[in-house]
């Protein structure tokens, strides 16, 4: 019976678990112009989830991780990725995603999800260049879910968050494989 009940009681929730920080979650649909940092307008579906998400898990810090492929420069692509991660973490803190729950890190081209050896063997140059967008990729991981904002925190600093581990999402958004596809 409802009677009496002033709030919802409801035992389930659209939810999924975030394990560890050690398998990121690779955001689909971010896209770059070429040899460039700035976002295009259709990334921002998907950056508009991880908003949602982020709100929905105010105690969640995460760190936005952006790879290139292996055509380049170390140098080159280490830099390119480091910016293509900070305008994710930009759009966000534009959105009143605090800062401080953000981290911004670019891999350039050392976490290869397909190798160059794999990408030789391709028959025709349309499968290479799609071997190679897979190792363009921007993804999110969680660092940790205690945060507190600074004006919350206690005076002498400590968190006084409850490390629940769920991550709430208004949609199931997980596939086969454990990703989220934005």
């Amino acid at each position: 019976s409802t009677v009496g009940l002033t709030q919802n009681t409801d035992l389930f929730q659209d939810a999924f678990l975030l394990k560890s920080t050690k398998r990121p979650i690779e955001m689909r649909n971010i896209f770059y112009d070429l040899d460039k940092a700035t976002l295009r307008a259709e990334s921002r579906v998907a950056l508009d989830s991880l908003i949602e998400i982020l709100n929905d898990n105010p105690k969640l810090v995460i760190r936005i991780n952006s790879h290139t492929d292996s055509r380049g420069s170390d140098e080159h692509n280490d830099d390119l990725s480091q910016r293509r991660a900070q305008s994710v973490v930009d759009y966000l803190t534009e959105h009143k995603i605090p800062l401080d729950r953000l981290v911004a890190k670019g891999w350039g081209k050392t976490k290869l999800k397909v190798s160059d050896a794999e990408i030789a063997k391709a028959k025709t140059e349309t499968e290479r260049e799609a071997l190679h967008q897979q190792n363009r990729r921007t993804e999110f991981e969680k660092l940790r879910d205690d945060y507190v904002p600074k004006s919350d925190m206690p005076e002498n600093g400590a968190s006084t968050g409850d490390n629940k581990h769920a991550v709430i999402v208004s949609k199931p958004m997980l596939s086969s494989r454990d990703s989220i596809f934005f």
